[in-house]
């Protein structure tokens, strides 16, 4: 003898629980792997922004010229824009101050728009260890790109219609050493503040390079 069992499907009420919950869940966890993605870009960005700083300053000790990074912002990016002295001279002029550096003795290295980071002045560090919160602290004012603008400032392109003015500035010399705005002292930490463009305020990181030796620590 044949026999059948009845299976009872879901139920429109338990189907709509379902997915209710499943709306709930996915409106929970959304924000963290956004947070995420843009954590993943920020650093990719910022490991970008510290090989040119390196290469920067390679750069201006095998030519034994002075080389410049600067900072700008586009629809909230970085825009960093690299440059170098023709023939080694170090153009500017304390007479001149607000007139951009001579396009026609600079070289264009490079111009790199960074699409998931901006620029940020971040809360300082405690200086006694290795993460973003315990990393050594720079002078607030002097030692942090963005903090001022510099008196020296140059444009991109080099020649031409102006599309951006840089007016925050690293100087690297033929030493290797690193200037903040071109004419400021030499300060032991020199640092880059950099968030998401899109994100928390928790997703930071801070780009360092010592004065002197040029060393470049990521801090996040």
């Amino acid at each position: 003898m044949l026999t059948f069992t009845h299976r009872r499907g879901f139920t429109l009420l338990e189907l709509l629980a379902v997915l209710v919950l499943a709306t709930v869940l996915a409106a929970l966890t959304l924000p963290a792997v956004r947070s995420l993605r843009s954590r993943h870009a920020l650093m990719q960005d910022a490991h970008q922004l510290v090989s040119l700083l390196a290469t920067t300053r390679a750069h201006a000790m095998a030519q034994r010229t002075y080389a410049w990074i600067g900072f700008g912002e586009e629809d909230g990016k970085l825009l960093l824009s690299i440059v170098a002295s023709k023939d080694g001279t170090l153009w500017f002029d304390s007479d001149k101050a607000g007139a951009p550096l001579p396009g026609e003795q600079l070289v264009q290295l490079n111009f790199v728009r960074l699409d998931h980071a901006r620029l940020a002045l971040l809360d300082p560090g405690t200086g006694d260890g290795h993460t973003l919160e315990t990393r050594p602290e720079a002078d607030p004012d002097w030692g942090r790109i963005g903090a001022n603008n510099t008196v020296f400032p140059f444009d991109y392109p080099l020649a031409g219609p102006r599309r951006h003015r840089f007016t925050r500035t690293l100087l690297f010399t033929p030493r290797g050493e690193v200037i903040v705005n071109t004419s400021y002292n030499l300060r032991p930490v020199v640092e880059i503040g950099l968030r998401a463009t899109h994100g928390g305020p928790r997703n930071a990181v801070a780009v360092q390079i010592t004065g002197i030796t040029g060393q470049v620590n990521l801090y996040k």
